[in-house]
């Protein structure tokens, strides 16, 4: 039987659950450049119980120096406070706040967006989200119009205020 979406929490509304699946998607992120550097780190284990290094335990790895990825994400369909939410990561990872995936602690995985921008799709202006408009640089992609926002633009910080607040008043 069909469980109601308000029966379940915003994380998985927005990412999915066992229960409910996902309207985000977020594609693998392949290499943006032919030629990523390497840089070798050195470790050593540390003992459990002393706290102190482990013997003969020191060992090596080989790790990607300061790549590059290409990222895509896609929601279909979304709510002004998943909208705000996301607006809200990218913000945080724009500015290099957020490590993603292992040895965080090893100083690996720190992430920093460099080049995005958002690419809304819609067939008609009311599917748009507000307070996003059609404009002159719009696109054709398939049977919808797009609209193109970035880090640059007014519009992209009067939206995703606008969302963020959006996402404050669903959390509250």
């Amino acid at each position: 039987y069909p469980v109601p979406e308000e029966h379940f929490c915003l994380a998985c509304r927005l990412f999915g659950s066992a229960h409910y699946g996902s309207r985000l998607i977020v594609e693998d992120a392949p290499l943006a450049e032919d030629k990523p550097g390497f840089k070798m780190l050195d470790f050593l284990a540390v003992d459990r119980f002393t706290g102190g290094g482990a013997e003969k335990r020191k060992f090596d790895a080989l790790t990607l120096y300061q790549p590059a990825f290409k990222l895509r994400m896609f929601l279909d369909c979304p709510e002004d406070w998943e909208l705000g939410w996301l607006g809200l990561v990218l913000r945080d990872l724009a500015e290099g706040w957020l490590s993603l995936g292992y040895g965080a602690a090893k100083g690996l995985g720190r992430v920093k967006l460099e080049e995005w921008s958002l690419t809304f799709g819609y067939l008609t202006p009311e599917d748009l989200p507000v307070p996003l408009q059609p404009g002159s640089g719009n696109e054709r992609k398939g049977i919808y119009r797009t609209v193109r926002i970035g880090p640059a633009s007014g519009e992209w910080k009067a939206a995703v205020s606008r969302w963020a607040q959006a996402f404050r008043e669903k959390v509250a």
